[in-house]
């Protein structure tokens, strides 16, 4: 980018477009993590119904709750990453 020398003017109108382009990235939801969370899930529940459709043992559905911890680990480390 060169450099060049702004009037008062144009200063004033760049800080703006800024901060209204800021304004808009912040606004704009991050869907990555909500659509991970939707594919884990729905492969787990098939893994789930596949296992206990085929070998009739209610146990795998323990399986549920390894996908739940291992959200609640990944949330924690997710939202320590973020300043406050």
């Amino acid at each position: 980018m060169e450099d060049k020398k702004l009037t008062p003017k144009e200063s004033m109108e760049l800080i703006a477009s800024m901060i209204q382009a800021s304004k808009q990235r912040v606004a704009m939801s991050d869907l990555r993590i909500p659509t991970m969370w939707a594919t884990i899930s729905i492969l787990t529940a098939v893994a789930v119904w596949v296992l206990i459709t085929t070998t009739h043992n209610p146990w795998f559905n323990f399986i549920w709750g390894v996908c739940h911890q291992n959200g609640h680990t990944q949330q924690g480390n997710h939202h320590a990453d973020k300043p406050q």
